[in-house]
């Protein structure tokens, strides 16, 4: 008989906390800015406000490609103008778990993590980005408004 009462109380203790579960699209819980997916940083020394050219943080040395635990990063580098850039950066946002182990791995500083996670769609060649695609453009949106709005229009057509 008091195991009955003590199950009654626990079911009533339990009845009476709030809910942690979120119900998922309709509510959304904040997550912190720089958690989502990665993006190429830029050198902000290195921008050229005439010919809109810049040079990534990043030296393309593969380290993050090595740490990725999906290996999901493809990356090959060549010089330009004596100093290592990325030729081809790529990222698989299918394969993707969002861990954040290339950006705490990178030595140059050269990932951020973006705002954005949602990236669902139905054709697995458009969730492969290329180095256009990963460039962090928030700092500098009137800069880069050319690319951003293009960006944009990626994203929702990734959202539908």
């Amino acid at each position: 008989m008091i195991g009955l009462f003590k199950g009654l109380a626990l079911t009533l203790r339990t009845y009476l906390t709030p809910a942690v579960t979120v119900q998922y699209p309709e509510e959304r819980l904040p997550i912190p800015e720089r958690q989502g997916f990665p993006n190429l940083k830029i050198d902000p020394e290195s921008i050229d406000t005439q010919t809109r050219e810049f040079r990534y943080n990043c030296n393309a040395c593969g380290l993050c490609a090595k740490n990725c635990p999906n290996q999901v990063i493809t990356v090959t580098r060549k010089d330009i103008d004596g100093r290592k850039q990325p030729d081809v950066y790529e990222i698989d946002v299918g394969g993707c778990m969002f861990c954040g182990i290339c950006i705490e791995v990178c030595p140059f500083d050269g990932l951020v993590g973006s705002p954005l996670y949602e990236m669902a769609h139905p054709d697995n060649k458009a969730l492969i980005y290329d180095k256009d695609m990963l460039t962090y453009r928030l700092e500098y949106p009137v800069l880069w408004g050319e690319k951003e709005r293009k960006w944009q229009r990626k994203i929702k057509e990734l959202r539908y």
